[in-house]
């Protein structure tokens, strides 16, 4: 079971030798198309496991706990500066 590597809704999904999932991880945003709301993917990151290198250095960056009520026009750019 370890060795399988199969294509699931969420993309190209695998087992790490330690048995925890490897799948690939999405940004999204939320729009509003007409009277609904929709995902819109901005970016995917595939393979995306525990040992992920890039996940640690963003989440140290990361201001979580500040940035309530500042979601509302967010753009990837003003939270490229808060998260310096």
């Amino acid at each position: 079971m370890s060795s399988t590597e199969f294509d699931g809704a969420r993309g190209k999904m695998k087992l790490d030798k330690d048995h925890d999932i490897v799948q690939n991880t999405y940004i999204q945003q939320v729009a509003k198309d007409g009277n609904n709301y929709i995902f819109k993917i901005l970016e995917t990151y595939p393979g995306v496991g525990k040992e992920w290198d890039r996940s640690h250095d963003e989440l140290i960056k990361f201001p979580f706990g500040t940035l309530g009520g500042k979601w509302i026009g967010m753009t990837k750019d003003k939270l490229a500066s808060v998260s310096k």
